[in-house]
């Protein structure tokens, strides 16, 4: 980019100028060639020589056209074209014989040096008159004046050429300045309205660069916000369900509970058992050993009521029903021990099985508790877990909405950077119309204008 920082005054030229110097330079060029017809026909009514004429047009036409067609107006155009337009002056007024009427064409052809608007091309045409005058005066009078004049009228004739010179030399200082100015306020114009142009062209793609971004960021960042929200609920309906396996672990390990309890007593009722199945098995050995006893006395009862003789009769009767009790009693507390004996064997048999069971018990219990533990820990995590989820989709919410500002936002200085580019434009055909209007090229100011955003910088001098 250009910067407008920079002084012009301290700078070369502008490319206004240039072309406004290269269009009345050609113009002047074709102006003094059109003289050459005329003059043919004023030498012939004169009867002058027509080749001289054609000779001097062609050399004095020599500078002005190489001017023009090299593309050098700037520098050797003005001066080239103030000799051209004095020396046709001059060629003039020889071929009509140093008629008065023809010096008119120096005051004329002097006065339209003017539109170059710098003072040596003035000078030069000046200084070239005068010395034409004095010179041809010398030695070739009659083609100077057409009556016999003396030094005194070639100075009268140099008063007057000074007498406009001052003038327009003023004149023409005052329109170069002129010149330069809207020179440079079109250059300025025209390179503020290429680098708006540039740098709205720039932020028009960026915004919809930016634009398209967003909406690409809004999209993904709705199915980030769908995706979180069933997540979260899927969150939600773990925590549910941990909560209600919690519920459940806490019921399986109070009832575990009260199994221990439940087992805690049957051992100790068992314990009960076995302790009471001894004392009856004590108590039927006690029953055996008076069951012995009585046979043994039914016995001597026997042998005494047989020694009685038919007076101990019914007493051996007894005795023999006692022995015959003692007998079944025996034998009844024998069974009874036999089946006590296999009870405390059951007993003790169940006892040890329900030792495993209650071990068994007091594990699952254990790993019971464990279990809850872990659940609880779950549970905990799935709480954290479903609030965490909830914070991030509030996040994903927020930062959508701060996605469709920010897309809503670059559209906005989308439309605002084509407004201000159709302003530049806008400015740019504005310029071309001024260029017009001043005399300049507008295709020159075109190819100016595009190569400024090129990195051009533009120089103005005087």
């Amino acid at each position: 980019m250009t910067s407008l920082s920079q002084n012009p005054l301290h700078q070369d030229t502008t490319n206004y100028e240039k072309a406004y110097i290269r269009k009345v330079s050609t113009l002047g060029f074709y102006f003094m060639a059109a003289h050459l017809p005329i003059l043919l026909i004023v030498a012939s009514i004169m009867h002058s020589s027509m080749t001289v004429v054609l000779g001097v047009m062609i050399v004095l036409l020599l500078g002005p056209g190489l001017a023009v067609f090299t593309n050098n107006t700037w520098e050797f155009g003005p001066v080239s074209l103030a000799v051209c337009s004095m020396g046709v002056c001059a060629l003039a007024i020889h071929v009509a014989g140093g008629m008065i009427e023809a010096h008119f064409e120096i005051f004329a052809l002097l006065a339209l040096l003017v539109a170059f608007g710098r003072i040596k091309p003035v000078l030069v045409a000046a200084g070239i008159i005068a010395v034409h005058h004095v010179t041809f005066w010398l030695w070739l009078p009659d083609s100077v004046f057409n009556y016999k004049a003396g030094f005194s009228v070639v100075l009268l004739h140099a008063f007057y050429v000074v007498m406009e010179t001052i003038p327009t030399v003023w004149l023409a200082m005052q329109f170069g300045r002129s010149l330069r100015a809207q020179g440079i306020v079109l250059e300025y114009l025209d390179t503020t309205a290429t680098e708006v142009e540039n740098a709205t062209a720039q932020v028009e793609a960026s915004s919809h660069a930016l634009a398209s971004s967003a909406q690409s960021e809004a999209a993904s960042i709705s199915e980030i916000s769908s995706s979180a929200q069933i997540i979260s609920t899927v969150s939600a309906r773990n925590a549910e369900s941990c909560n209600l396996a919690g519920s459940i672990a806490s019921e399986n390990e109070q009832r575990f509970d009260d199994a221990n309890r439940l087992l805690d007593e049957m051992v100790s009722a068992m314990d009960t058992i076995n302790a009471s199945s001894k004392q009856i098995s004590g108590i039927v050995k006690t029953t055996e050993q008076i069951a012995f006893q009585t046979n043994i006395l039914a016995l001597n009862a026997a042998v005494e009521a047989a020694r009685a003789g038919e007076t101990g009769l019914g007493f051996a009767v007894v005795a023999e029903e006692v022995r015959n009790l003692a007998q079944r009693s025996s034998e009844a507390a024998k069974q009874t021990a036999e089946l006590i004996g296999v009870s405390i064997l059951n007993a003790t048999a169940g006892l040890a099985k329900v030792t495993h069971v209650t071990t068994a018990v007091r594990g699952i219990t254990e790993q019971s508790t464990r279990l809850n533990s872990i659940i609880a820990d779950i549970q905990t995590a799935s709480r954290e877990q479903v609030e965490g989820i909830r914070r991030v989709s509030s996040a994903v919410v927020n930062i959508e909405s701060i996605a469709q500002t920010t897309a809503s936002t670059a559209e906005e200085n989308s439309a605002a950077a084509a407004q201000l580019k159709a302003q530049a434009q806008s400015l740019h055909h504005v310029v071309n119309q001024l260029t017009e209007l001043g005399g300049g090229d507008s295709a020159m100011s075109e190819s100016a204008s595009s190569s400024k955003s090129y990195g051009y910088q533009p120089h103005y001098s005087r």
